[in-house]
């Protein structure tokens, strides 16, 4: 899809005419793997004049924010930065760093598959949300949602705590019940951080009464 068969001979080295007993396939799967949209290669020959090579691209599972903007693919790594050309439009998830991707991969690698799976639930359950732009970590309070209701809207802030998908039920029916007083939040506390069966609501300043204010939505 991504990757043209021009660009795979130039990266392996392997030119018609070489010879394939003496051609250096390791060599030749080492530079391939350089190629940021090939995610694995494998190389055979084929007596008695081909050299074989299958490769599996790299499939953009979500956007990650590491000082510049990369893809991740559904293992949770970042494979490469995101450029106009790539044609992916997604959330993106902030609160990490490069310096965490260097220091623990695989802490990384961890979280980008939370929120690849959290991603894949807004979409199925939190149609009420509306468009998700934004997915952050924090190391204290977990998982927030960044989302729009509507074009020119305020963004709506969900914070989800460190099991979102245990307490997204819980956020949707304390929109539910905001929504149905004709109210318009800007924050909803569902971490269940100071109390597990309730939501935290701060309404938007444009609510209709003047001021910002603030209740709590007991879902039941």
């Amino acid at each position: 899809q991504r990757v043209r068969s021009h660009e795979i001979q130039a990266y392996t080295n392997i030119a018609p005419g070489d010879s394939i007993l003496r051609t250096d396939l390791d060599a030749a799967a080492l530079g391939l793997r350089r190629h940021p949209w090939i995610d694995t290669v494998r190389l055979q020959r084929q007596l008695p004049d081909r050299v074989v090579v299958d490769v599996t691209e790299n499939e953009p599972a979500i956007v990650v924010a590491l000082g510049e903007l990369y893809l991740a693919n559904r293992r949770g790594e970042p494979f490469k930065r995101l450029t106009a050309g790539d044609a992916v439009v997604g959330p993106v998830v902030t609160g990490l760093s490069r310096q965490a991707v260097s220091d623990d991969p695989a802490a990384v690698a961890g979280r980008l598959v939370e929120a690849i799976a959290l991603d894949a639930e807004l979409r199925a359950k939190g149609g009420p949300f509306g468009r998700l732009e934004e997915l952050h970590w924090d190391a204290d309070l977990g998982w927030s949602a960044v989302t729009h209701q509507e074009i020119g809207a305020r963004p709506l802030i969900v914070h989800l705590g460190r099991r979102p998908s245990e307490r997204l039920p819980l956020a949707l029916a304390a929109l539910a019940r905001v929504v149905d007083q004709q109210l318009t939040p800007a924050v909803l506390w569902a971490d269940g951080i100071k109390h597990p069966g309730r939501v935290h609501v701060r309404l938007d300043h444009d609510n209709g009464t003047g001021s910002t204010n603030t209740l709590i939505a007991k879902a039941r």
